[in-house]
């Protein structure tokens, strides 16, 4: 379950990949990543529990909140969180779990009853979030059933769902 912006990076080796805030900044600096610039959204990168907190302030207010992740499932008892990409009305972020040690903090923003959750077919991430946790996010909205609800093949992914609406 790789999203389609990081297929051309990934092999049938892949393995845990985690970028250091430096590497990170260097490769969205580089000529092959800045002649993107102008479509692409910004974003902070948060690779420590100290940067997590200043973002969870951040989007205390927020209504929605939608994410997603990529993990590691092949060869594991248990899939290994490699990355969550996060959305609020207030900016996006990519949360780096294999340097916060302590995800639970945004687990239980999720689970507060001030906003939305948002994923698609989100089975996966609410998996992440009752291992943390034990509970699930109580307002909660899959795009995936939404779109199902509305006509849309089920199952239908997110590439397919955005081409036969825009």
């Amino acid at each position: 379950r790789l999203p389609l912006s990081l297929r051309p990076f990934a092999s049938a080796t892949f393995r845990r990949i985690s970028l250091d805030a430096g590497a990170f900044e260097t490769l969205r600096r580089s000529p092959q990543v800045q002649k993107f610039r102008n479509v692409m959204p910004s974003y902070q990168f948060i690779a420590s529990q100290a940067g997590l907190e200043r973002y969870l302030e951040e989007i205390e207010s927020a209504t929605w909140i939608a994410y997603d992740t990529e993990f590691i499932s092949e060869g594991r008892y248990q899939a290994e969180l490699c990355l969550v990409q996060v959305a609020t009305e207030f900016g996006d972020a990519l949360l780096d779990p294999l340097k916060i040690p302590d995800l639970r903090p945004f687990w239980e923003r999720l689970c507060q009853d001030g906003a939305i959750s948002i994923a698609h077919s989100c089975r996966s991430e609410l998996e992440f979030c009752y291992r943390a946790l034990g509970r699930l996010p109580s307002r909660l909205f899959d795009v995936q059933l939404a779109a199902a609800f509305v006509g849309f093949d089920y199952p239908l992914n997110y590439k397919s769902l955005v081409q036969a609406t825009i």
